[in-house]
């Protein structure tokens, strides 16, 4: 087993009863030694904390428990660990996605040789919850360097297995908490002071599902707009608005084929196969035929 740096791992649950083993199991079976795990209950009405809990208490590594008796945002969550944090390290972790074994072993192994970078992120996968199948992930962005122009057009960081220096979270400060969209605004305020890594071996596992926030399409909504407000004096912003509208209106196609969106998507054509492709999906569906391989943009 590897030891080095103090990584400490943040971990946060929300009636995740049904993940919750998995996911907590591929912390403590990591084949990297040196770390402290810090532990979130955010008010679940199920057994999330009881099955947290006993697995990490039985595992021996350091470990502290926290239970919310009232539901708090995400960035108010992670915000209340990284107070308590102690490692040069910081990692996040939600109790419905899970490492491979030699997650940090590999990564900070890099890092440790990389130490120019705020923030080092990688490459994964998705598992379908509904049907269990497993694919590699998109890669939105496999640049390392400085990427402040290309991360705010787009939110490319995986914030699945992200790892972050402690020291960078001192000098920019913490997420924020008026932000729906917590992630994509610290990786901006990192990525104007430090560059970002990447790390090409996927070694973490998204599980997607009906309930993810980022199905909420209302609740992006406003984040997205935030964001566009926040960051306006950055002309790449527009490019951020380009991008997320025609995000929505894929998806919209793809859900409801018919002449209202195809309208909307020859509107905000653009020359490309990708694009190409949406519309012959949608025309397709229009007659009511189904490509079964969906075509929309990244979550």
């Amino acid at each position: 087993m590897t030891c080095g740096p103090l990584v400490s791992i943040l971990c946060i649950s929300m009636n995740h009863e049904k993940y919750i083993e998995k996911s907590f199991l591929s912390v403590v079976n990591q084949t990297y030694c040196s770390i402290e795990i810090l532990y979130l209950d955010n008010c679940s009405s199920d057994a999330s904390f009881r099955i947290a809990n006993e697995i990490f208490r039985n595992s021996g590594l350091s470990y502290q428990g926290f239970v919310r008796q009232t539901g708090f945002g995400i960035s108010e969550n992670v915000n209340f660990l990284v107070k308590k944090a102690k490692g040069k390290y910081i990692t996040i972790l939600s109790a419905d996605d899970w490492w491979d074994n030699s997650n940090l072993k590999e990564k900070i192994a890099f890092y440790e040789k990389h130490q120019q970078y705020g923030l080092l992120h990688g490459a994964g996968n998705i598992c379908y919850y509904n049907t269990g199948k497993i694919v590699l992930e998109e890669v939105m962005s496999s640049k390392s360097g400085w990427l402040l122009k290309q991360v705010i057009r787009r939110n490319f960081v995986n914030t699945i297995g992200v790892i972050i220096k402690k020291e960078v979270l001192d000098d920019v400060g913490l997420f924020d908490e008026k932000s729906n969209l917590e992630d994509w605004d610290m990786w901006i305020r990192i990525a104007e002071k430090y560059p970002i890594g990447f790390f090409a071996k996927p070694l973490v596992y998204y599980g997607k599902q009906p309930t993810n926030i980022s199905a909420n399409k209302a609740y992006m909504a406003k984040g997205y707009n935030y964001i566009f407000e926040k960051y306006g004096h950055y002309k790449e912003i527009q490019a951020a608005k380009n991008y997320y509208t025609m995000v929505d209106i894929y998806e919209a196609a793809s859900l409801y084929p018919n002449l209202k969106n195809l309208k909307q998507l020859l509107a905000h054509f653009r020359f490309s196969l990708f694009h190409a492709k949406q519309i012959a999906k949608l025309l397709l569906g229009l007659f009511g035929i189904h490509l079964k391989k969906p075509m929309t943009g990244k979550k």
